[in-house]
């Protein structure tokens, strides 16, 4: 609740595109992945988007995936994310799974996360590059699946995947059902981003993509 965010306001869109980094999906491909479903599904205590954010108000900077893996370990940290995620794995061990099976879908858990981690502070920072005070918190991600705000107009990101999310299909509840619809008094529009072809890197939305919603937002922020 205390946790302020400054970091992101400070990101640059260019510097995250070019951000170098391992893969941080490794070798690994959807089949392995996603093979147990426990962990496929994890949510830590401490969710993702805090554990990121935390990282990045003390570094400053975006980061690559190598660096945060580092940081984890760090004995201040360890409790946050290191432990309990050789926690999901032992209990995957215990459930039938091999060590490598359940490290494999740990890493893609991990990695899949940090892609969208890196994907949103992106659009963030594009969206006050563009002029929009775009605002971000991690509670507001973790708890209203608000990617990012601009006045009373939630914003939500998601990779087109009928499975997990596309439009209002998906397994992922929209910030709308969340917060209680228009009826909340707040707007909600969604950056659907299409799944891509590429392996190895973040599914940036395109320019147009984000040039076209940044217009839709400053239409809406009129409306107040």
């Amino acid at each position: 609740m205390e946790h302020r965010t400054s970091a992101v306001y400070k990101l640059v869109p260019s510097e995250i595109r070019n951000l170098t980094s391992e893969h941080a999906l490794g070798n690994l491909r959807p089949g392995q992945g996603y093979k147990v479903e426990s962990i496929r599904d994890w949510r830590p205590d401490f969710a993702f988007s805090h554990i990121f954010h935390f990282h990045l108000e003390e570094r400053g900077r975006m980061f690559s995936f190598e660096e945060f893996r580092e940081w984890s370990t760090l004995d201040r940290f360890q409790p946050m994310f290191h432990t309990p995620a050789w926690e999901k794995i032992k209990e995957a061990i215990a459930g039938g799974y091999s060590e490598q099976e359940a490290k494999n879908s740990l890493r893609w858990r991990i990695g899949i996360a940090y892609y969208s981690f890196v994907r949103e502070m992106y659009v963030v920072a594009r969206f006050r590059e563009l002029g929009l005070d775009a605002r971000f918190h991690p509670l507001a991600d973790a708890l209203f699946r608000t990617d990012t705000w601009i006045g009373d107009t939630s914003v939500a990101l998601y990779i087109r995947n009928d499975a997990f999310r596309n439009g209002k299909v998906g397994r992922k509840p929209p910030a709308e059902k969340i917060l209680g619809g228009e009826e909340s008094g707040l707007k909600f529009i969604g950056l659907g981003i299409p799944t891509q072809p590429i392996w190895g890197e973040v599914h940036f939305p395109d320019d147009r993509a984000v040039e076209d919603c940044a217009g839709k937002l400053r239409i809406l922020t009129a409306q107040r």
